[in-house]
């Protein structure tokens, strides 16, 4: 992973793994480190730990900038199931709970109100299981498809959107 972006992209791609150090709702995190190795040699791809969506603001989030988020889900499919959704897409009780603070999909919406990330926001989410969270290797193995297709298609293409 750690060819450059296609040429005619601008800004720089932002992999933010949601949640926290400890529980259930580690596996943004925990995705976060294991993609981040891989993505170390890579100039236009940052790679950080957020404890909620809206420490994304730390960030210099541009209008040129693309966005994918790792967290963890519940009730989508078996554990270690990942699933990748739009910002429309996000499942419905994503927008009213959260472990976060402010939900992911308020952040989400403050991004866009805010005219960032216009190049793509993506997010990949983790179904945890029910007694912790663990990252499999299929769980990686597919995150990493996930990313790579990300990283190589055009900014705004529909694999942003």
């Amino acid at each position: 992973m750690d060819e450059p972006r296609a040429s005619g992209a601008v800004g720089q791609a932002y992999l933010f793994g949601l949640g926290s150090p400890r529980g259930p709702d580690r596996l943004g995190w925990l995705a976060a480190e294991r993609l981040s190795t891989e993505l170390a040699a890579r100039r236009d791809v940052t790679v950080d730990r957020l404890g909620q969506p809206s420490d994304l603001f730390l960030h210099p989030l541009t209008a040129g900038d693309r966005l994918l988020l790792l967290d963890a889900m519940r009730g989508q499919g078996p554990p270690g199931t990942v699933m990748a959704f739009s910002p429309e897409e996000l499942p419905v009780e994503v927008g009213s709970v959260s472990s976060h603070g402010i939900g992911l999909a308020e952040a989400l919406a403050l991004v866009e109100a805010l005219g960032l990330c216009r190049a793509g926001i993506r997010i990949l989410g983790i179904e945890m299981a029910p007694a912790g969270a663990e990252l499999g290797e299929t769980a990686i193995e597919r995150l990493r498809e996930e990313v790579r297709r990300w990283l190589a298609a055009p900014a705004g293409s529909p694999v942003d959107q």
